[in-house]
């Protein structure tokens, strides 16, 4: 799928996740969005990131819920990675910028540390879940979820 530049810049003002991480990627970091100059300055804070990555969950559980209904347990549990991944990535944008005094669009990250935060927050027992039924699948995710924001926030309050 192809953007435009208006809908690049009105997809970081909503708090896109794909979209900031863009804007904050290091300028010798290969992006989906090449341009002359940095969009960095429409990072305006992680309100709408926030936003967004909330928003998107509740989308999300219901697009895993009915690929889990249809028998379809793999193609649900790519759909609940992907919501761990945002919300992790959002709280460590988070951590990186605002919790640490700095503002969000002054953080600069590499695809080497995207890489390293996926790897070295991943957990096999996460993917055991196939076998499960849809209330135990989510239970588990919604429980994982939180235990991601938790870690973070006491983190950050040290």
């Amino acid at each position: 799928m192809t953007i435009t530049k208006a809908q690049f810049v009105q997809r970081v003002r909503d708090g896109h996740l794909i979209e900031t991480v863009c804007c904050l990627m290091e300028e010798s970091q290969h992006c989906v969005w090449q341009h002359k100059h940095s969009f960095r300055h429409l990072v305006e804070g992680s309100g709408n990131l926030e936003r967004w990555v909330s928003s998107r969950t509740e989308i999300d559980r219901e697009k895993a819920k009915k690929f889990w209904r249809k028998g379809m347990a793999e193609s649900g549990l790519k759909v609940l990675r992907h919501m761990l991944h945002a919300e992790l990535l959002k709280c460590e944008l988070q951590r990186w910028g605002e919790w640490g005094g700095r503002d969000l669009g002054s953080v600069r990250i590499t695809m080497l540390e995207l890489h390293e935060l996926i790897l070295h927050n991943h957990r096999d027992e996460d993917w055991e879940w196939g076998s499960l039924s849809w209330e135990e699948v989510e239970s588990a995710h919604t429980s994982r979820l939180h235990e991601i924001s938790r870690r973070y926030h006491s983190e950050c309050r040290r």
